[in-house]
Parts: C-alpha cells; structure tokens; sequence
C-alpha cells in the first residue's frame, strides 16, 4: 500500500503543473448549473408532533377518510395487468407482509386538509442513509391552493383497511411524518414537480421503517426520453373501491412529446387515493422510476435536477437544539478549555511519506507562529470545543471559517458535532492559542455554535461523508449592527468540491493535533500546527489521503486548505478524518449542507 501511494504520488507531481493551470474540481459559486442553487428549489415543512398525530388518527377517522377518497375510476384503454380489472387495477393478495414484497414497501398516507377534510394518498419507503424516508406526491403533504401543509400527516405500510384483526390491518406499525420535502416551485399538474420526500419519526424503541419493511425502494432517476417497457403501480386507489385494499396495475410508461412525464393512461388511468404511489421497475433491486401524479395516467418520473436534490436535502440530519449563546460563553471558562485539552491518548497514525516542512516533528506538523491573528490562513483557522451529551465530558476539535452569504458558517468533521448523540455548547475560537494569556489566547472572540448540519445521521463514520458545516450566532456589539465571524477574521477559506478522483500536488492541513507524537509523548499545548503533503485519491476510494501527514486525534475537522494562488482566496478542499483518509467536500454531500446551513425558508413561494 505504500508503495502504492508513493507511486501515485510521483506520477501525480508530473502533472502538477497542469493541475495550476486547470484544476478539475468545482467551486460554490460553479455548483449552480441550470437547476439553481439547492435551497431556491427545496422547503421543507414545520415538524410534527408524533404523539399528536397519533392521537388524532382513532380507527373512526381512518375509516372515514378510507371512505372519503378517491372518485368514479375510468376505463383502461388495454389491461395488461393479470387479473386486472375494467381500470386496470388486480387486489394484492393478503397479508402483504407475507405475499408481496412491494406491497410491504407500500402503504397509505392519511392527512387532514386546512379546512379539516380528512384525505388518504399513497406512498411507500425508498432506500436512505437515515432509514427514514418515504416518498410520495407533492400534492399529498402540501395544499396549493390553500398555500399551506397538510396537517396530522401519517404514514402506515402495508396498511388493509378490509383486513379481520388490528394485527393484519397495520401489521407494521404507525409512522407520523417528521417533515416534508418539496420543490419549491411546485403547481399542480406541473410536469414532474408533484414529488415529495418525508422523513418519518422513529419507533418509540428506535426502529427505523426501511429495517421495518425490509429496505427501500431504489430510486432511479431519468430524463425525459427515457421510456420503460413496464412499470408496476402500487397504492390504494379509491373510486369506488372504498375498501381500503393495496391494488396494483401494470403499465408501459412512455414519454409524451413536449411533456418529460411518464404516460400510463392505456394501462392505468389514475384514480384518486392512488396519488403518490410508487412507479416500480423490477430487478434484483427493485427501483421506483416515479409516483402518481394525480392527472389522468400522467406519473411524475423521478429527475435528477428536480427529484435527486429534494431526496438528498431530505436526508440531511441537523443539531435539533439551538443553545442560548450567552449560556456556551459562561460556560467555556479558561479553566473548562484547558480540560478539553488534552482529550484524545491515542497515537497518532504513522506517515506514509517524510515530512514535507522544514523543522516538522515525526508527525509531519510545524508549529504555527503566533499571534495567530496577524497569519491569513492562521485566523481562519481556529478550534472546536464541545460538551458530551452522555457524560458531560469535555474535548475538542478543529474548524475553519468559509466564505458563505450568512458569512457565519464554519466547516469541520461530522464526528465533531454528532457521536454517540449531539455535542452540546459546541463553540467555535479563530486564532486560538492555548500557549498564550490574556487576549492573545482568544484575540478574535468567541463563537456559540447556532445549529450543525452533517449529511445524515451517521456521516462520521464514513471517511469520505464526514463533514460538517455549523453556523454561528453573531457577535453582538454595543454600538452598531451585529458582527459575523467571517467579517471579524477578514474572510474565510473559500469551498472548494469535487467528486472524483484528483491530484493536488499540496495541500495545507492546519489545527490543534492533541495525540501523540511517535517516540516523543503529547503536545503539550492547545496550538495550531501545520502540515504538508500531496492530496490523493484512489480509484473506489472518495476521499482524500494526504501520505505525508499522520492523522492526530484532535485534528479532527481541520481544513485541508489549497493555496497555490495568493490572487484568490485559500481553497479548502476537504476536512481531517480519524483515519488516514479524510472527508472531500462533495457536491452530494457538504454541498447540500453548506446551502442548508446557510439559509432555510418555511415556504414555497
């Protein structure tokens, strides 16, 4: 493996020249493209009480609302489905859990309208990294007309209304909507907008609905050429069913000219109650291609630039408390940031390659020189601390301020905001120097962390996914508008993202390393060092790895930093990992946070 590395190290020196002239990778304000930014496209719905949603759904309004839905359903042009009836649509044989493995991953969606109408569509459970999600219509979880989200959403798979015991009816389980996602230029009937992701809450014993029902859905997204030869609807139609039974119906989808939606109407007009309901291809892994749109046999097919980034926005897991930040200060004392330091023992991991910098330790890493404040890259660069949730421990990581409209946003790892369970008192200091008194030791202020952001619950455990951004509360002054961090320090270090395999001939990874020295012990001060090496990354490998620095605990979340240029800001292109490999700053994963964090809106238009 060393060998290996150097290899791919020599060979990417060679073209190191051109890399300066045309580097491959894409910057925040390149990301655009023709879809816009992420957070002009995605809002999301206030959270829902669970405990209130399931008080509101008795049996009596279940069955009101089964008895509500839908109308008269029209005839199919041709019925392909077996058994199939005058609309197309064949019952699934009960008990589903047990005789169809897409009815399981189906189910009924019940809502209560503005005006307090009770409404069912369908939905079923498509594969996340949270485990958590659903999709459905838009129209579904949000009323245009009324310019509001439905209300007392919940979500029940494999649900059968005709079915004799409670135990056959919901056999899996009630599931109330956490949240909903959806485009935020959403109409209805508009072509392939009438999409939505929901993120469920978990089991009161911490099941998660896609173990529940045995894994998702597949998403396979497509643009508006692509037909499929057959496709298999699945929901609850209602017309003149009113029984509360899953139905299915088989379908040729095909794109009409002028219109990027899949046409089932021959096979399968749509019935009301059905909206939302899943698109199937068959596979080894069976994929959901689109959902019931709600207009004729017109199914919203699942697109990339409109579908994929509600999908990601959805799975993004955020800090769910913001903490008073006159709280965090009194909390932080001089004498509680010494005890963070130093929290990690382990030593560090061995260099695959000697150490770049003159006067560099057996770990590859200078020593700054201070006061931090007066270097660009020293005052952009700047500790974590946090607080345990579970023991109330103390500790530390790094951190660096990026450019952002808020300009109040900081990158970091993942693993530095969310362990075993969210940090508390998270806190942010530029320039920190745990060698120095007085205001040299904190000389650009302290930051409160507001709320954190990671691409989904569990990122830290993935090199190349754990990232983090968290925002930062202002700094209130006695005389004028607030001031934000990244005004304070000058600047911030300006994102830099890519997602495939890239050579950078050096990157800088600055921070606090707390681990151990091999051979020499630990640092014994709470000081930002540097280090220097080539950023590389493997075929099958996402992340980056930088040979010539060993990977220290506490270093953690600290900017991997491109400078090669002094006529543009410094580029961070990723962030410290726990392990020889660390986090890139992907489009599919720190790009949809880094929007996140820096702006939300509660309504579609």
């Amino acid at each position: 493996m060393v060998n290996h590395l150097f290899l791919r190290v020599m060979a990417g020196a060679l073209i190191a020249a051109a890399w300066m002239v045309a580097p491959a990778m894409a910057r925040c304000d390149e990301l655009d493209g023709n879809s816009g930014r992420i957070m002009e496209q995605v809002v999301q719905s206030p959270a829902q009480d669970a405990e209130a949603v399931l008080d509101f759904w008795t049996d009596a309004r279940m069955r009101e609302a089964v008895a509500d839905s839908g109308s008269l359903p029209p005839i199919a042009q041709k019925v392909i489905t077996p058994d199939g009836d005058a609309s197309g649509y064949a019952q699934v044989e009960p008990p589903y859990t047990i005789n169809d493995p897409y009815a399981v991953k189906t189910g009924m969606l019940f809502s209560e309208l503005p005006d307090g109408q009770l409404s069912t569509c369908s939905a079923s459970v498509v594969i996340s990294r949270n485990k958590l999600l659903i999709l459905t219509a838009a129209h579904c979880v949000y009323n245009y007309s009324g310019q509001s989200w439905l209300r007392n959403v919940l979500f029940i798979p494999a649900y059968n209304a005709s079915a004799e015991n409670i135990a056959e009816q919901i056999p899996l389980g009630k599931w109330p909507l956490n949240q909903s996602f959806i485009l935020k230029g959403y109409a209805p009937h508009t072509t392939d907008t009438d999409v939505a992701v929901a993120s469920v809450f978990p089991q009161p014993n911490g099941e998660r609905v896609e173990d529940v029902v045995g894994g998702g859905f597949l998403p396979k997204v497509s643009e508006e050429n692509e037909d499929f030869h057959l496709v298999k609807i699945y929901g609850y139609p209602g017309g003149s069913y009113l029984d509360g039974k899953q139905r299915f119906c088989w379908a040729h989808a095909w794109a009409m000219q002028g219109d990027t939606s899949l046409n089932t109407f021959a096979n399968c007009p749509n019935i009301g109650g059905n909206s939302g309901g899943p698109n199937i291809v068959d596979g080894r892994q069976p994929e959901v291609v689109g959902v019931v749109k709600g207009v004729f046999g017109s199914q919203t097919r699942l697109r990339e630039s409109l579908f994929g980034v509600v999908y990601r926005f959805a799975q993004i897991a955020k800090s769910p408390i913001e903490e008073n930040p006159d709280e965090v200060l009194a909390f932080w004392t001089d004498e509680r940031m010494d005890a963070a330091w130093p929290s990690h023992n382990m030593p560090g991991r061995p260099l695959l390659g000697p150490p770049l910098l003159e006067g560099a330790d057996q770990s590859g890493y200078v020593r700054m020189p201070a006061p931090y404040a007066e270097h660009r890259l020293s005052r952009m660069s700047g500790i974590l601390f946090y607080r345990e949730a579970n023991n109330g421990g103390v500790g530390h990581c790094s951190a660096a301020v990026i450019t952002s409209g808020s300009k109040s946003l900081v990158v970091s790892a993942a693993h530095c905001v969310k362990n075993f369970g969210w940090r508390e008192m998270m806190m942010f200091v530029p320039a920190y120097d745990g060698a120095a008194t007085g205001k040299q030791r904190v000389p650009l202020l302290k930051w409160p962390v507001r709320q954190a952001f990671i691409p989904y619950e569990g990122a830290g455990g993935r090199a190349d996914d754990d990232v983090a951004v968290a925002r930062l509360y202002p700094e209130n002054v006695p005389i004028g508008p607030s001031v934000t961090v990244e005004q304070l320090v000058g600047g911030g270090f300006d994102p830099r993202m890519s997602e495939d395999e890239t050579f950078l001939p050096s990157v800088k990874i600055l921070g606090y390393p707390s681990a151990w020295i091999p051979g020499d012990g630990p640092y014994a001060l709470a000081v930002q060092r540097r280090c220097d090496s080539p950023a590389i990354s493997d075929v099958g490998n996402p992340g980056l790895v930088a040979p010539y620095c060993a990977t220290q605990g506490g270093n953690s979340g600290g900017p991997l930093v491109w400078d090669h240029d002094s006529t543009v800001e410094p580029q961070v292109v990723g962030v410290v990992h726990n392990t020889s490999t660390h986090a890139r700053l992907k489009p599919s994963t720190f790009g949809v946070i880094y929007e996140a964090a820096d702006a939300e809106s509660d309504s579609p238009h």
